[in-house]
């Protein structure tokens, strides 16, 4: 379990694999989120801001622990941003997902993790792709 400001766990996981309901969610932003289609799974990962100013960051936190649990069971997730994003027309990608799945209007909508078997395996970054000169140390 993921940590969360004042342990309030103001977050909410709704697991998706209705292909019907995928296929809408893969059409709730720009561009980014047309791969979900294919997806045989999507976690949302929702806040309540009324609930906890930190649900942002919790929610978060919960999610790349989940990437990271997804990851050890061999499978693979890839991160589909929503908070502050949109469809061509405008719309908020928050208020689509938010009508697909019923969810209060203070349930705000941070990300989809779509999951499954990913299509290829990417080898992992070298230590030389690190930017160290981004890391300061104060003696």
């Amino acid at each position: 379990m993921s940590p969360t400001s004042k342990n309030q766990r103001s977050w909410q996981f709704i697991v998706v694999t209705d292909a019907a309901v995928l296929q809408e969610m893969s059409m709730a932003k720009d561009a980014g989120s047309a791969f979900l289609v294919d997806a045989p799974m999507a976690i949302v990962v929702v806040g309540d801001a009324e609930q906890n100013s930190c649900w942002i960051e919790d929610g978060t936190i919960a999610a790349i622990s989940m990437q990271y649990q997804i990851e050890d069971l061999g499978l693979g997730s890839c991160w589909i941003q929503i908070r502050s994003r949109h469809q061509k027309d405008g719309t908020s990608s928050n208020s689509v997902i938010q009508r697909l799945l019923h969810l209060h209007q203070s349930q705000d909508v941070l990300c989809v993790l779509a999951v499954g078997h990913p299509a290829n395996v990417r080898k992992p970054q070298s230590e030389e792709m690190l930017k160290w000169e981004q890391v300061k140390y104060l003696k």
